[in-house]
């Protein structure tokens, strides 16, 4: 049942996260999977909209970002650098990169840039709420 798949202790409260993903068919699956959780999602279609979108939130409005790493106009690992220097209270945000890449040197290149996970798509479902869960509550 639902109910197995999405237990009661992964209830985050509507909190907000941000997610920064180009493909729409990953967007809806990474929403509908967030939503069952009670996340409130906004969703960046590139790193440049998420920097954006970041610097014009109120500090403290996300809790996480959710981040491709493989995207146009600025890649996750772009913007992860750029949010990690902005001049606001909560630069240090958990960022979670979203790849379908588990090279070791692109884990390391995430990492090392101040994300604080790395999930691999297509979504383990299981991982991601853990991934949340070890990050937000």
């Amino acid at each position: 049942t639902a109910e197995d798949l999405f237990p009661a202790e992964h209830d985050f409260g509507g909190k907000c996260v941000l997610l920064a993903e180009d493909n729409d068919l990953n967007v809806e699956i990474a929403k509908h999977v967030l939503e069952k959780v009670n996340l409130t999602v906004d969703v960046a279609g590139n790193g440049k909209e998420a920097c954006d979108l970041f610097a014009a939130s109120p500090e403290g409005h996300y809790s996480a970002i959710l981040m491709d790493v493989r995207m146009p106009v600025m890649n996750g690992i772009e913007a992860t650098e750029r949010i990690r220097r902005m001049e606001r209270g909560d630069r240090k945000i958990p960022v979670i990169a979203m790849s379908a890449n588990a090279f070791e040197d692109d884990v390391r290149n995430a990492l090392n840039v101040g994300m604080n996970a790395y999930t691999i798509k297509p979504i383990d479902v299981p991982q991601l709420y853990a991934t949340l869960h070890r990050f937000i509550k």
